[in-house]
């Protein structure tokens, strides 16, 4: 009775999807596909995840970017973040580049925000979408799985680990940190520091 877009999975089978999803999709956006939402008297974008076929309640961004794996960036107005597979945001939109979001490594981002003639730095756990630090001025690294080094509030280093909890501080300013194997040194004085995760 008439014509209709499906949606074929890679192992050649029809996928289901929510109904009346398909009448006008536009493509991909990342693990979403993106589409106009045609029920009712309702308007604008949804996106769908086809593979459990289900509506992704997805705020509304003006733009969005792969990132890394099922992560997005996502921008609103003028703002960046980053949201999760599941459609909610994981670092709010904080800063006007997704370049300046950085992954650390699959647990741990850094968010760099210029304002007001500063720039300070802050650490996510994307994951679980919870700031680990304030926003600080100076500089943060990853020295080893489970383990990163800010600036203190004050002065000197901190380092942390993936829940936000301080392991270690020492009381040196402008500290270049090195790892390797699991152990971290750092200048000036070349304190030794174990950064396996016991």
């Amino acid at each position: 009775g008439g014509a209709r877009s499906v949606l074929i999975g890679s192992d050649g089978r029809r996928l289901n999807l929510p109904h009346g999803v398909l009448t006008a999709c536009s493509g991909w956006s990342g693990p979403w596909l993106r589409c106009q939402n045609s029920e009712g008297d309702a308007a604008g974008t949804t996106f769908i995840a086809p593979l459990v076929a289900k509506r992704v309640n997805a705020p509304e961004v003006d733009e969005l970017r792969e990132a890394r794996g099922d992560w997005l960036f996502a921008r609103q107005g003028e703002q960046w973040g980053v949201l999760g597979p599941d459609g909610g945001w994981r670092v709010p939109p904080l800063t006007d580049s997704p370049e300046a979001i950085e992954w650390l490594d699959d647990q741990v981002v850094r968010v760099s925000v210029h304002a007001q003639g500063q720039l300070t730095h802050q650490l996510w756990h994307v994951a679980g979408g919870r700031a680990l630090t304030p926003p600080r001025r100076g500089q943060s690294w990853r020295l080893a799985a489970d383990r990163y080094l800010i600036a203190g509030e004050q002065a000197g280093m901190e380092l942390l680990d993936a829940s936000g909890r301080v392991v270690l501080r020492t009381p040196w300013w402008g500290t270049d940190p090195h790892a390797e194997d699991g152990l971290a040194w750092t200048n000036p004085g070349q304190q030794l520091a174990r950064l396996l995760p016991d």
